[in-house]
């Protein structure tokens, strides 16, 4: 047999070694800008409370926060298709960088509140585009039966920018020398994607013409509308609820249990420093549980039921800090045992259900759940003013409807089984 029609065996090992570095670049660069993640989402509530103790404004200025970054979701992925993934994650480094810097001014007294979700709305469209890439490259180098583990290495990478940011809020104190530190780290990123960027995408598809560009988004809408997605697409934004309402809410969640510390940046900093910590320790059991190769179904169970929990408990109206501690770090593991079981679902109902063309649109716009519980969140702040208890628990009943459709439509699926994309790594 010709030997130009099967691959040499040192043609074999090369292929391996090159999507291994790949995977570990990836989970490294991932890491990295997680933690630019958390710095944002670490001082724009902070710093809405200094600049307005209004809970309805903070409503408010979440929305402006997420609406841009929902309109990126639904759109991102076809703008990819358009412009190429290299280019696209080049230009949204560079809004990172340029987002922190607009939160450096108004953390000097620079600003108002509406720069100020400004400056938030552009980092968070450049995470949409942001997370559109990371999840399809789970699909594109690591092979059908291991992307559950890969989406949980994921999980665990953006556990550890977590960790690494709050234990820098802790030593560092002040949000001005955050931010400074946060700048460097995003050069770094943006410099290392310049140059890595070959390597991550080295086989670009054609671009979609401009004057296609329109039919895609239409094309992408259309899929995205059919069959079991859209009602996968509202479960997850109902579980996500309560956790985008506490992440967004919780200087003022944390000023009703322990009054005068709701613009401490350390305290706020040890609360997430919990969630992230435990997060990761769960984490690493659901790795080494889907590496025996065992079912992400029940974990998911376990975690839909701690987030229902966590979710009722915030509600009480004497929570302590140590109970509002409780209730974060149960919520943030609660994420990590359901999220293998939800991304590989959504990524597996994609590839099967999607055409080949419109599977980045879709995913993008699957992806905008996560905006879509901030805007819930947002919703819930500006409609129910101070009252905490009665938000927190309308967004466990939406989370355990939510948890209930996911678990009893798609946890007796095989995620795995779905059609595999084409060109991607077999």
């Amino acid at each position: 047999m010709d030997s130009t029609f099967s691959p040499l065996p040192h043609q074999i090992e090369s292929d391996i070694d090159r999507h291994q570095q790949t995977q570990a670049y990836l989970i490294i660069l991932r890491t990295l800008s997680y933690a630019g993640v958390q710095l944002n989402a670490l001082l724009f509530p902070l710093l809405v409370y200094e600049l307005s103790s209004s809970i309805s404004l903070a409503g408010l200025a979440l929305l402006a926060e997420w609406l841009p970054k929902f309109a990126f979701y639904l759109v991102g992925g076809s703008l990819m298709q358009r412009f190429g993934y290299s280019r696209a994650h080049l230009t949204l480094e560079i809004g990172r960088f340029l987002a922190l810097l607009g939160l450096l001014a108004c953390a000097n007294g620079g600003g108002s509140l509406w720069l100020l979700a400004a400056c938030a709305a552009l980092y968070q469209c450049s995470n949409a585009i942001s997370n559109i890439i990371f999840e399809t490259s789970v699909t594109r180098w690591w092979h059908v039966a291991t992307r559950a583990h890969g989406h949980s290495l994921m999980l665990r990478a953006d556990q550890i920018g977590c960790l690494l940011t709050l234990m820098a809020g802790i030593a560092l104190k002040s949000p001005s020398v955050l931010l400074i530190a946060g700048l460097v780290v995003q050069g770094l990123v943006l410099v290392n994607t310049f140059f890595k960027r070959g390597m991550l995408y080295p086989r670009q598809a054609e671009p979609i013409p401009r004057a296609k560009l329109i039919r895609q988004l239409k094309s992408d809408i259309h899929a995205a509308s059919k069959g079991q997605l859209p009602f996968f697409a509202l479960s997850t934004v109902m579980m996500g609820a309560p956790i985008a309402l506490l992440i967004s809410a919780l200087a003022y969640y944390l000023q009703r249990a322990q009054p005068g510390s709701a613009s401490n940046a350390q305290m706020l900093s040890a609360l997430l420093l919990a969630r992230s910590a435990l997060s990761l320790v769960v984490l690493q059991f659901v790795q080494k549980h889907l590496e025996r190769g065992g079912s992400d179904n029940w974990i998911a169970w376990v975690g839909a039921a701690a987030l229902a929990l966590s979710s009722f408990a915030l509600a009480a109206p004497d929570l302590s800090t140590l109970a509002l501690a409780v209730c974060i770090s149960m919520m943030g593991a609660s994420a990590s045992l359901y999220m293998p079981l939800l991304k590989n679902t959504r990524q597996a109902i994609v590839n099967a259900n999607v055409s080949a063309e419109s599977r980045s649109g879709v995913s993008g716009i699957l992806l905008s759940v996560e905006a879509g519980a901030y805007l819930v969140a947002g919703a819930l702040l500006w409609g129910f003013g101070s009252n905490l208890g009665l938000m927190a628990a309308v967004a466990g009943i939406l989370a355990t409807g939510g948890c209930l459709y996911l678990l009893f439509r798609h946890a007796r699926a095989q995620p795995g089984s779905g059609q595999d994309i084409p060109g991607l790594a077999k």
